[in-house]
This record gives C-alpha cells, structure tokens and sequence, in this order.
C-alpha cells in the first residue's frame, strides 16, 4: 500500500507543491487544425473555430485523445471554458501547464497572456487581470514542427516511423490547472537536505509585497515535530536553514532509498498581519549520492543500481502517462527487483516524480536530445535544461542527470571542442544547481567530465562480453587514452579519468523474440522461445558481475514501443517471460 505525503491530493498535478485552492482543467477542450496558419489573422482567440472536441492532456496522434489523428498539423488551437468565483485571500489566478510541445501561445478572454518554448518544462501565468467574475475562456495556439534544433527526444522528425523514433507528440500533452493565491504568495521553494550537515536548506521566493507578512514553517516526521521556525519576511528572496537531527531517529536521521522511502512533511503558513492567508504543503527526502573510488554511494551506504531503460510510452496515451499507468510501471518494475530507472529521452510530469519518492524508486532524469548542431540548439537545450533541473529540483529520487545521449546531436563530440565545451558547460550548470546528484555529460561513450562512466553495448552472447571486458578497469582507463568499446571511443580528445570513478553498464540486453519480428525489432539474432531469452539475458548480466567492472547496469528496456519490441513486457505491460525467473537474474 502507498503512504502518501501530507501534499498529495487526488487530481493535483504536482503533488511536491500544493495548495487545496486549485482546479484541474483537464478533460474535454474545443480543438481545431490551423494548417493554413490564419488562425491568429482571423483572430480564433476570439471567435475560436472549433472542428473537434479532444481529451486533455493527450495530443490528437493518440487514442486518449478521442481524435487519433495520424497526419500531420504543425499548428493547432485549443479552447476551454471555467467559471470563476471570487475567494476571500485569493486575489490571484495562476493558470499552469504542465507540458506543451513545442511553442505555446496563451490568450483569455481574447487578450494575449504570453508565450512558452520547450515541450518538457512547466509554465505558467498570473491571468488575475484578464479573468472576470463568472465564465472566462481560455485559448492556446500551439506550434510544432520537425525541428531538430530542439529536445525532441525519441519523437521522429520524418512522416513515419524509424529505428528507434516513434509517432510524435503535438500540443497540450500533460495536465493543465488552476492555482487560487492569494496577491502576497509563497511562489516556490527549493529544497536541499544534507546527509553530511544533518539539516535542510530551503530558499524562499516570495511573489509581491512584504511588508507586514511573516511565513512559518513546520517540518515533521510521521506528525511529529521535527523543526518549527517563524520568519518576518523583509525580502522576497531568502535562504534558511533547519537542523534534522531527532531522537526518534536510530542514527538521528530520517534516511530516503528505494527500501526504506523515508520522507518529511514540511508545511508553510503565509501570515499577514497575524491572520493566516495561505498554506502550501510540500516534503522532502534525504538522499545523498556519492562515489568513492569505483563504488557509489547513497547517504555513506553502497548502492547497486540495478536500473531499466524506461521510455514510457502506452498505446493508447503516447507520452502522457495516467495516474495509474505510472504506478503500474513503478510496481512491475520493483516487482522483479530493479532499484531504478533511467527515463529515456523524455521528462516526466511530477506525478511519476512523486511515486519514485513515495514507492522508493531511484530515477536517472535525462535532457530529450536535439539532432542537429547549431547555435540554436545550444540556446534551445541550454534554456529548457535549466528550467527542468528547477522543476523537479526538490526530488530525491534523482540519483542522476543525463546530459546527452550516445552523442546524439553532438556527432563531433570526439574531436570537436564547440561540442565538448557545450557538455562541460551543462555539466557545470547542474551541479551548479544540483550538487548532491550524479551528472553524466554524454551516457554511452564519447565523455568528457562525467561523474559515473557509462557504457552501452549490445553484444548477444557472454562471450563476446566477456572479452570485451576481461582487461577492462578503471586503470587501463586512467593509463590509455584510447580506451574504447567495440567501435566506440569512451573519451573525447583531450579528456581522460585521473582517479578511479564508477563504471556502469547503463545499456545492453534489449532482446527480442523471432515470432514478432513482423511487428519490429531487437538487438542482436532474435531468439525462438522464453528459454533462450532468460539464457541470454542471464548471461549478460553473469558476465557484467562476474567481470567486477561495472558497478550497477540498465537494462533495455521496460517495454516494448511502437516497432521496437525488445522490452520485457509488451505495449500493455503483459510479461514475455517468467516474472519470478526475470527477478531471480536480475538481484543475483
């Protein structure tokens, strides 16, 4: 049974931060195509020219959606009615969307409330002097294309399927909602818990006045009082810090991993003038990783990663998973013993963030890759990256930070200094945000700094691995400038490991079976029953523990997508294999 936090309400969707002043607006929205792109000239803001009626947040290539829609429309319009009552301390309306893929234009009531780039980042907008008493109407023009300057992901930049690349995602694809503030309000908070200081460190950002407001703040453990402080606000901006150590704890603290999920409530009270006007709610987790040597470490503990490539697509809702879908993929996932997983190629809502946190389930959040290289790109990535990291900053779960992928959008890497310049520059931005996590500046090979060493190879048989590793270590790394796996360089010119680090086999297996090969395809010869899957796949993790090399390995992958059928379980999540022999190979 999950214990949720004290902040976790039904339909919110971020339970990291909430207020009970909010309405989810998700559900039927007005819908039409543009592809003529007159819709602003024609002023659809104001007259909107509604052709369907579609299922928020689900983008219309998709059967949630209730449209299905295959062909392409770079250009589409949504519409959606709600009545607004006016609230006694809640001066101010913020409309948030979760994610828009790509360029979001927002209008209500027929005025242009602003603008959004980036299809994996939240935004939002104060539209307290565009809405009035009664029903208001909200518009959003929304522009996609097949770009590759920007995150893109796995979403294909061709009219059809390829490789690896699926179906696209257009429009308003994650949840859309309310929040009711009040005009002075607590706009957000980031938290960092240290292990090594036994405290947390939580920086404020108050929206409006100050004068005359104060904010509590309350931190308990199972309701009990861990912490409890009272500011005069003088700023709109500050940090403060909070001692954690308690006597109901063994070792004085409250410690987060995937066995034992442990997680603080912390309340925050707005008072003006001693009356309280609002509460938000929110939690937090202590959880430290570190590496010392060829080993990692969560809070001074060694750690495993026994990780699975996830890419988290469903049939049915594409991209945007439900509420239960995610539970569902976190519970198979730990059913047969994985600690973890890396989200590949996508950011997920806050929701899937919080049910890692609270089922105590280790995430790899990595940036979607771009696919080709120009300046553009580097403002693209370098701006949505730095809005994510904030986003989901507060989360414990993250043990880790992918910059790039396999080189993907980077194809120069090994040799070009603009390319690695660009993986060093976003290296030092995370942790210059998040110092506490892992960062990873190019997963697979081609590294430049990189806090873990990352491998991807898709030999099929144990031999073949075991070859490939018999004289691998982390000081032939240190001693040879041109280590390299199979093909591939694991570092770019001019870089090179000076200490030992951790080495992890973060891709391989991706197996597939000779009776789907109609449908798509593996990696490596397809095998012909369950026996020779479970053969292989136990082969390759033998040779991965058995080569005392790689400390944690990843899985490919979750589930089949699409033409790629090479997951554990299918599109719908059914097991291929013997659940209970899947686990006994995978926690040897």
């Amino acid at each position: 049974m999950i214990k949720h936090t004290k902040s976790y309400i039904k339909g919110h969707p971020n339970p990291q931060y909430t207020r009970k002043s909010f309405e989810n607006l998700d559900g039927k929205w007005g819908f039409a195509f543009d592809d003529e792109n007159k819709g602003i000239k024609e002023r659809y803001y104001k007259e909107f020219p509604q052709e369907y009626e579609i299922e928020v947040p689900y983008s219309f290539e998709y059967p949630a959606s209730g449209l299905e829609i295959k062909e392409t429309h770079n250009i589409v319009w949504y519409r959606k009615k709600f009545i607004y009552k006016p609230t006694k301390n809640k001066e101010r309306t913020l409309l948030h969307f979760e994610g828009v893929d790509y360029e979001a234009k927002v209008y209500v009531n027929g005025e242009y409330v602003g603008n959004h780039l980036g299809a994996y980042s939240r935004f939002s907008f104060d539209i307290s002097q565009y809405i009035n008493e009664g029903e208001n109407e909200i518009v959003v023009r929304v522009y996609d294309d097949y770009s590759c300057t920007r995150s893109r992901g796995k979403q294909r930049w061709m009219d059809h399927n390829y490789e690896c690349f699926y179906r696209e995602t257009t429009g308003i694809y994650k949840s859309v909602w309310l929040e009711f503030v009040p005009k002075t309000y607590l706009k957000t908070v980031y938290i960092k818990p240290s292990y090594e200081k036994t405290n947390v460190s939580i920086e404020y950002e108050i929206e409006g006045e100050t004068k005359g407001y104060t904010l509590e703040t309350i931190i308990t453990y199972n309701n009990q009082i861990i912490n409890q402080s009272t500011k005069v606000l003088t700023d709109n901006k500050y940090i403060d810090a909070y001692d954690l150590t308690t006597h109901s704890a063994t070792m004085k603290l409250h410690c987060w991993n995937d066995t034992y999920p442990c997680l603080y409530d912390v309340e925050f009270n707005l008072y003006h003038e001693g009356i309280l006007i609002d509460t938000v709610l929110s939690y937090f987790g202590i959880a430290e990783f570190i590496s010392r040597g060829s080993n990692i470490y969560l809070n001074r503990n060694i750690l495993f990663p026994r990780l699975i490539l996830d890419q988290g697509y469903y049939p049915d809702t594409g991209i945007s998973l439900t509420e239960e879908q995610m539970i569902k993929d976190i519970t198979l996932m730990k059913e047969i013993g994985l600690n973890g997983c890396r989200k590949h190629q996508k950011i997920e809502s806050d929701l899937f963030y919080y049910y890692c946190d609270v089922m105590g389930f280790y995430l790899w959040q990595e940036l979607p890759s771009a696919y080709e290289w120009k300046m553009q790109t580097i403002k693209n990535l370098s701006n949505e990256w730095t809005d994510i990291l904030l986003q989901h900053l507060n989360h414990p779960c993250i043990m880790a930070h992918v910059i790039v992928n396999e080189s993907w959008g980077t194809m120069a890497i090994g040799t070009n200094k603009n390319q690695q310049y660009f993986t060093l520059g976003l290296y030092n931005l995370t942790k210059s945000i998040d110092e506490n996590h892992f960062v990873i500046s190019n997963d697979g090979w081609e590294h430049t700094i990189s806090d873990l060493i990352t491998v991807h190879d898709y030999s099929s048989e144990k031999q073949l691995m075991d070859e490939a590793y018999k004289d691998f270590n982390n000081h032939f790394l240190i001693d040879d400038r041109l280590a390299r796996v199979h093909s591939k360089r694991l570092f770019d010119d001019g870089f090179i490991i000076h200490e030992l680090k951790p080495i992890l086999m973060t891709e391989f297996a991706g197996i597939a079976f000779s009776k789907d090969q109609n449908i798509g395809w593996g990696y490596g010869d397809l095998v012909p029953n369950e026996e020779k899957y479970l053969e292989r796949l136990k082969g390759q993790i033998d040779s991965i523990i058995e080569s005392h090399v790689f400390t944690g390995f990843c899985i490919t992958q979750l589930s089949d997508v699409q033409q790629e059928v090479n997951g554990l379980v299918d599109q719908n999540r059914n097991f291929k294999v013997d659940k209970l022999a899947l686990k006994n190979i995978i926690t040897k």
